[in-house]
């Protein structure tokens, strides 16, 4: 759905037409466009979606003559949503914020590949000597949707669409008050359940995906009773 199937979706749920106090679709399509956009962030907000990981790397530029330890995160990602970083060709390990300072801390002159971040700031370790690019992969925040064919990231996707849809239409019935506020939370409430949903078939299907080594953890159970040997994974019983 675009922005413009949005609006008439939520128009169709209020029940509104021309002339209606509550929303006129007239001259309130602005009110509609930035409860949309509201939604469209506050699920995207929710998780690392599968849809929100950037089309194309970021790359920082890194001066040889730099003595930071820390770069700023580009404007448009996510905050904590890096989850991949190179530098000179080589692949940097992502641990917590506490065990970055813990490692600085206990080995001042590490030379181990590691970075983390912390308060839209990017920490690497050993700090880059020479003049390259951080090369940075990361979940991008959905840009502002304001023309009718514009399109959110997580298009056709059904039950992220009904998420967004509920949300917004839940700021509409928050926005009328009175007894309608309960209604809104309501439907705020099952958009944020939906997104979950969508979010554990997220989560169930990119689990079937194997790693290169995966056959590495992989033996043939002879011993298997139907008479027909198995493959198994991770289990080397034989009894």
């Amino acid at each position: 759905m675009n922005l413009g199937d949005h609006r008439q979706a939520l128009l169709d749920d209020l029940s509104v037409s021309a002339g209606d106090s509550f929303f006129d679709p007239a001259t309130d399509y602005a009110i509609l466009d930035r409860f949309i956009n509201r939604a469209v962030k506050a699920v995207s907000n929710l998780k690392n979606w599968q849809q929100t990981q950037g089309s194309d790397r970021q790359l920082l530029t890194i001066a040889g003559d730099e003595t930071d330890e820390y770069w700023n995160y580009p404007e448009n990602y996510k905050t904590d949503s890096i989850y991949y970083l190179e530098y000179n060709g080589k692949r940097y390990k992502r641990i917590t914020w506490e065990e970055y300072l813990k490692h600085k801390r206990d080995y001042p002159n590490s030379t181990k590949k590691l970075y983390s971040d912390h308060k839209r700031q990017i920490f690497i370790n050993p700090r880059p000597t020479a003049s390259a690019y951080l090369e940075i992969w990361g979940h991008e925040i959905p840009a502002t949707l304001s023309g009718s064919t514009d399109e959110h990231p997580f298009n056709n996707e059904q039950l992220l669409e009904e998420a967004i849809h509920s949300y917004a239409l839940g700021l509409c019935y928050r926005k009328r008050g009175g007894t309608y506020r309960a209604e809104g939370k309501k439907l705020i409430n099952d958009a944020l359940t939906l997104a979950g949903e969508a979010f554990s078939q997220q989560r169930n299907e990119q689990a079937g995906y194997r790693t290169e080594n995966a056959e590495m953890f992989e033996h043939t159970d002879f011993l298997e009773t139907s008479g027909h040997p198995r493959t198994k994974r991770g289990s080397f019983d034989t009894c």
